[in-house]
C-alpha cells in the first residue's frame, strides 16, 4: 500500500508540474492551435510531454487491478490517438490543430485517475497567479495605449495573448476560479485558505473583479461582453434560480407578458448595439458562416476530420466569390485570409460530422449533470468556467486558443473525476480483471512511447531543416541532409511550402519545385502556398497552370489588388488579350479598402493595359 501511495504521489506531482509547464508554454509562447505562418511549428515541442504522460500512466495505473468504465474509455481513446499519430497521413504531427487537441487530452486525461483534489487546487492557485499577472500586463498596456497617437487603442490591450478580443475572453474565464480560491476554497481540514479575515478576502476579490470588468470593457471585445453576461446569468440562476422561479410563477399574466417583451427588447437592443460596434467585423463573420452553411451537407456524417476545416474553408471561400460575380460590398471588403469562422460549433460540426457532434453534445450533458456532495463548489466553479469558454465559442474561436483548450479539457476531467451520481451506466461499475488492466496499461505505455519517439524524430527533423535553410544555398549540396528530413516531414504542409520556396529561391529543379508545392497543397492551402505555386509554374513558362493558381488566389482574396495585378501580368505573358481586358476592368472597378500609392499604381497599369488593348483592336480593324 505504501508503494502504491508513493507511486500515485509521484504521478500526481509529475502531472501537476507538466500541466503548469504546458500552460506557461501556451500563454507566453504558443497561443493558437492553427497558424498559417509557416515558421510557426511549435506543436512539435509538445512531443516532450508524451513520454512524461507514459510514465505518469505507468506510475498511476500500472499497479491497479480495477478500472471504471470511464477510465477504460479514456485509455482506449489514448490508444486510438497514438495509432493515428503513428500511421495516419492527414492526422499526425503535421496537422497542427489535431495534434494540439491530442496533446492536451494526453496531458489532462491522467486526472481521471485521481480522486484527491490537492493537484487540482495547486493548479487553481497557479492559474490565479497567472491571471493576476495578465491583469497587470493589461494595465501596463492600457497606460501605454493612452500615450498612443492614433488608431484603435483597444487593440493594444492583449496581455500575453496577442489579441485584444481573446484577452477580454481570457479575463472572463478566469473569474470563476478566482472567486473560488478567494472565497470558497477549504483545502485542509475544512479550514479557509488562510487566516486572513473574510472581509479582507472579499475586498481583494471585489477589487480584482472590478478591475477585470474595467479591462474587459476597455478591450471592446463583444464576445467577452456576451460571455460576461452569460456567466453572470449562470451564477445567478444557480444560486437564486429557485427564488426567481418562485417569484415569476406568482406574477399576473399581464406582467409575465410585459416581462417577456422587456427581455426580448433587451436582447434585440444588445444585439444591435454589439453588431454596430464593429460592423465590418460582424459582417465578415456572417459571410464566413454563410459560406460554411452552403457546404453543410458536405462530409455530413463523419466530417472533414479534426484540423482539416482550415484546409477546406479557403477553397469554399474562393469558390463562393468565383460563382457570385455580384456580392454585397461589405462581403467583398470583409473577405480576408480566413481559415476559421468565429463560430466553433458550426466549425466543429463540419470537422467531426453529425455523429461526432452528437458525441460532443452527450459529453456536455454528462458534464453539466455531474454532481458531487463533497466537492460541490469546486465542481460548480469548473462548470461556470466551462460555460464562459463555451459562450465565447458562438462568436469567437476559443477552441483554437491553446490555453482555453487546456482549461476546457481540465474542467472536463476535473468534473468527470469528481462525479458521484450515475449516468446510464452506474459510475460505480468497475472491470475487475487484472490481465485486462495490465494489457490496456501496457498498450497505452508502449504506444505513447512509440508516438513520442516518432514525434521526437519530427522535432529533430524540423531543427535540421532550419539548419539547412540557414547554411545551404545549393539544393544539390544539401541533398544528403534533405532526404531524411523529407522522409519524416512529408505530410507537414508548412515544411513542404518552405521547401518548395527554398528550391525556387536557390535555383532548384523547376519540376521538383512544382511537385513539392503541389504536394504541400494537399495538406496546407494558404495564400503563401498558392502564390509560391503560381510563381513556380510561371518560372517554368507554364502560364495556364500559373494563371489557374493565381485566379484561385484572386477569388479567395477578392479585395486584394496584388493577386489581380499578378494575374494581369500573367495574362500579358500568355498573350490572353480577352482575359487581360477583363482583369484590367475588374481592377479599375474594385472598391478600395485601404487607399495607397501601390493601389493607385496598379490601377494606372490596368488603365494602360486597357488603352493598349483598345489601340490594338482599332489597328486590327483598320488593317482588316
Amino acid at each position: 500500500m505504501k508503494n502504491t501511495n508513493a507511486y500515485s504521489a509521484m504521478a500526481a506531482c509529475l502531472l501537476t508540474v507538466s500541466f503548469i509547464a504546458a500552460c506557461l508554454f501556451f500563454i507566453f509562447y504558443y497561443r493558437f492551435s492553427f497558424n498559417y505562418e509557416t515558421e510557426i511549428r511549435h506543436q512539435y515541442n509538445l512531443v516532450f510531454f508524451m513520454p512524461i504522460t507514459a510514465v505518469i500512466y505507468l506510475l498511476q495505473t500500472g499497479w491497479k487491478k480495477t478500472f471504471s468504465i470511464k477510465q477504460i474509455a479514456a485509455l482506449l481513446i489514448i490508444i486510438v490517438v497514438c495509432i493515428l499519430l503513428l500511421s495516419s497521413t492527414y492526422f499526425s504531427f503535421g496537422n497542427e490543430h489535431f495534434f494540439i487537441c491530442c496533446s492536451v487530452y494526453l496531458l489532462c486525461s491522467p486526472f481521471l485517475f485521481f480522486r484527491k483534489t490537492i493537484s487540482f487546487h495547486i493548479i487553481l492557485l497557479f492559474l490565479l497567479l497567472v491571471f493576476l499577472y495578465e491583469l497587470g500586463a493589461g494595465f501596463n498596456q492600457l497606460f501605454q495605449a493612452d500615450d498612443a497617437d492614433n488608431g484603435d487603442r483597444s487593440l493594444l490591450l492583449t496581455g500575453s495573448l496577442q489579441n485584444s478580443g481573446i484577452y477580454g475572453c481570457y479575463l472572463v474565464t478566469q473569474l470563476p476560479f478566482a472567486f473560488y480560491v478567494f472565497l470558497q476554497w477549504k483545502p485542509l481540514n475544512n479550514k479557509e485558505i488562510s487566516a486572513l479575515p473574510v472581509g479582507l478576502r472579499v475586498t481583494a476579490f471585489l477589487l480584482i473583479f472590478a478591475t477585470s470588468l474595467f479591462m474587459i470593457y476597455k478591450t471592446q471585445s463583444r464576445t467577452a461582453y456576451i460571455a460576461s453576461f452569460v456567466t453572470t446569468a449562470a451564477w445567478v440562476l444557480f444560486n437564486y434560480g429557485a427564488f426567481i422561479k418562485q417569484r415569476i410563477l406568482v406574477l399576473h399574466k399581464a406582467w409575465l407578458t410585459a416581462l417577456f417583451f422587456v427581455v426580448l427588447s433587451f436582447i434585440g437592443f444588445a444585439g444591435y448595439f454589439l453588431f454596430g460596434m464593429k460592423k465590418m467585423s460582424a459582417v465578415g463573420r456572417m459571410m464566413k458562416l454563410q459560406i460554411t452553411l452552403n457546404h453543410i451537407t458536405d462530409h455530413f456524417w463523419l466530417g472533414t476530420g479534426l484540423g482539416r476545416f482550415t484546409w477546406y474553408y479557403p477553397q469554399w471561400q474562393a469558390q463562393y466569390f468565383k460563382d457570385h460575380s455580384q456580392v454585397p460590398t461589405d462581403y467583398f471588403l470583409s473577405a480576408g485570409e480566413s481559415y476559421i469562422i468565429f463560430n466553433e460549433y458550426v466549425q466543429l460540426l463540419k470537422e467531426v460530422g453529425l455523429i461526432g457532434f452528437i458525441v460532443f453534445a452527450a459529453l456536455l450533458l454528462y458534464f453539466f449533470t455531474s454532481k458531487s456532495a463533497e466537492n460541490r463548489k469546486l465542481m460548480f466553479t469548473a462548470k461556470l468556467t466551462t460555460t464562459a469558454v463555451l459562450a465565447c465559442g458562438f462568436t469567437s474561436y476559443p477552441f483554437h486558443v491553446n490555453v482555453f483548450l487546456l482549461l476546457l479539457v481540465f474542467c472536463f476531467v476535473l468534473v468527470f473525476s469528481l462525479r458521484e451520481n450515475p449516468f446510464i451506466l452506474k459510475s460505480s461499475f468497475f472491470i475487475h480483471n487484472r490481465r485486462l488492466a495490465a494489457a490496456v496499461t501496457g498498450c497505452v505505455f508502449l504506444l505513447t512511447v512509440l508516438a513520442g519517439y516518432q514525434g521526437m524524430k519530427a522535432y529533430t527533423a524540423i531543427g535540421k531543416w532550419n539548419d539547412i535553410q540557414n547554411n545551404y544555398v545549393l539544393p544539390a549540396e544539401a541533398k544528403p541532409q534533405l532526404s531524411p528530413v523529407y522522409n519524416v516531414l512529408n505530410s507537414d504542409g508548412k515544411f513542404l511550402t518552405e521547401y518548395g520556396e527554398w528550391l525556387a529561391q536557390n535555383n532548384g529543379n523547376g519540376e521538383n519545385t512544382i511537385a513539392v508545392l503541389e504536394e504541400a497543397k494537399k495538406f496546407f492551402i494558404t495564400k503563401q502556398t498558392v502564390e509560391a505555386t503560381a510563381q513556380a509554374y510561371a518560372a517554368m513558362r507554364n502560364y495556364p497552370r500559373a494563371i489557374e493558381n493565381m485566379e484561385w488566389l484572386s477569388n479567395y482574396l477578392p479585395n486584394r489588388f496584388t493577386p489581380m495585378h499578378e494575374l494581369l501580368k500573367l495574362y500579358q505573358l500568355h498573350n490572353d488579350k480577352d482575359n487581360l481586358q477583363k482583369a484590367a476592368l475588374k481592377i479599375l472597378n474594385m472598391p478600395v479598402k485601404f487607399p495607397s500609392a501601390e493601389v493607385d499604381q496598379i490601377k494606372n497599369e490596368a488603365r494602360l493595359s486597357i488603352n493598349i488593348y483598345r489601340s490594338y483592336e482599332n489597328s486590327y480593324r483598320r488593317v482588316h
